[in-house]
């Protein structure tokens, strides 16, 4: 996908309100360890913890 087309992608998400926002680091690290789980699989984002 060119650049120019990822853009107007990512602007068409945050318009329609497809975001998270997080309160604190923790609660970001967590939301990002929970999408590395769901792709990679519960030992690589342990593995990312330490």
């Amino acid at each position: 996908m060119p650049l120019r087309e990822a853009v107007e992608v990512g602007i068409a998400d945050l318009a329609a309100g497809r975001y998270q926002t997080f309160e604190t680091t923790d609660a970001l690290r967590e939301g990002l360890s929970a999408i590395v789980e769901d792709a990679i699989g519960p030992a690589a984002s342990a593995k990312s913890r330490t």
